[in-house]
């Protein structure tokens, strides 16, 4: 199980506007927090700052609360796309070692969720 911050439909829409995606694999879902827990985060002030990819996946880069880095050191994202074959979690090495493009700050507030399974429990929606 993990942690984190659902993204909404306007969020996913701005994103599929914006950065139409490179691989077959969409994603596009949500920002983690924390893996192996179970506390639903509060609901997050969320900023887009950078867009990175390589061969093995896109993304981009978020803030959550004023924070890039996540509790295990990580850069908090949304992952785009990743070709056949990868996996979501090959964006946190993308984010080692591709570079960074910085974008106009996209604003939007996450949904705090936790995982069980395929399935993610959310709090209830404040705002968008």
């Amino acid at each position: 199980m993990f942690t984190g911050w659902m993204i909404n439909d306007n969020v996913r829409d701005y994103l599929l506007a914006k950065f139409a995606p490179t691989y077959d694999n969409v994603r596009m879902s949500h920002i983690t927090h924390l893996v192996d827990a179970v506390d639903i985060p509060v609901d997050a002030d969320i900023a887009i700052y950078a867009y990175v990819r390589d061969e093995h996946s896109e993304a981009v880069l978020v803030e959550v609360n004023g924070t890039r880095i996540r509790p295990d050191g990580k850069k908090y994202h949304i992952t785009i796309s990743f070709p056949d074959g990868g996996k979501a979690s090959d964006t946190n090495d993308t984010i080692l070692n591709a570079t960074h493009l910085y974008i106009d700050r996209f604003c939007f507030t996450g949904r705090g969720f936790v995982s069980k399974g395929d399935q993610y429990i959310t709090t209830p929606l404040t705002s968008i």
